[in-house]
């Protein structure tokens, strides 16, 4: 995984290890903003699936985010995993692949993201070889899968078991949507799911995303990367870390 290596903590083990810590999730790729949260925070993640944000602009916001020390990320649809790979051809560290409903979903996006042997995404004289200058091989990203659907949670246990997945985030407010209880975030239905989807982080050595303000202690887990989503940039990234 390209980028600084700032983040720690945890059981080195686990899979994707390397990106813990505290992220913010943003839907603009404005360097000057990109600039100011990665002094702040682990890991910036680019919201490709709901942001405006140009494949040319997530490149730059990498290079930005790693100049000041952090890692970078995008959320992405699960259509696109084309688009992820020229991200991370530009020298992006990870994916999080939105509404992964299934294992063969799990299974291609970790091919499509991964150079062989594990998948079949290109390797070219991009960024993320040092335009083709780096002499090491290069390793997979870290990968994410999105669970927000009645089948994707139905599929948890078979998508966490997928080789290559490195972490699982519940997308509340569309899986709220999807159990027939639209923006009801705090209903028990919610709860259980973060439950369910930390159980299966644990049983299969994977990291788990949280959004901050939404665990409570009963799910709590060692190694997590807390993903802060907007309302960071209006209190201020320092009371989000508090």
């Amino acid at each position: 995984m390209s980028g600084p290596e700032r983040s720690g903590g945890g059981d080195q083990r686990r899979r994707g290890a390397g990106f813990l810590g505290t992220a913010v999730l943003t839907p603009t790729a404005d360097p000057v903003v990109v600039e100011l949260l990665a002094r702040d925070v682990d890991a910036v993640i680019l919201d490709l699936e709901h942001g405006a944000i140009a494949d040319a602009d997530a490149g730059t916001a990498a290079v930005v985010a790693h100049a000041n020390g952090a890692r970078i990320a995008i959320r992405v649809a699960v259509s696109e995993p084309a688009r992820a790979a020229r991200f991370l051809d530009a020298g992006g560290d990870g994916v999080i692949a939105a509404r992964v409903d299934d294992t063969d979903t799990a299974r291609a996006w970790v091919a499509a993201v991964s150079p062989p042997p594990r998948g079949h995404r290109g390797v070219g004289a991009t960024r993320a070889t040092r335009y083709g200058r780096r002499a090491e091989v290069l390793g997979p990203p870290w990968v994410c899968a999105q669970i927000e659907t009645g089948r994707g949670l139905a599929e948890l246990e078979q998508i966490a078991g997928v080789p290559g997945i490195d972490a699982l985030l519940v997308g509340e407010r569309d899986l709220s949507y999807a159990l027939g209880i639209p923006g009801e975030l705090a209903h028990p239905q919610i709860a259980a799911a973060h439950v369910a989807v930390v159980e299966a982080a644990r049983r299969h050595g994977l990291s788990y995303v949280a959004v901050s303000g939404r665990l409570t202690a009963a799910v709590a887990v060692p190694d997590l990367l807390i993903l802060a989503f907007n309302t960071v940039i209006e209190r201020g990234i320092r009371e989000v870390r508090s």
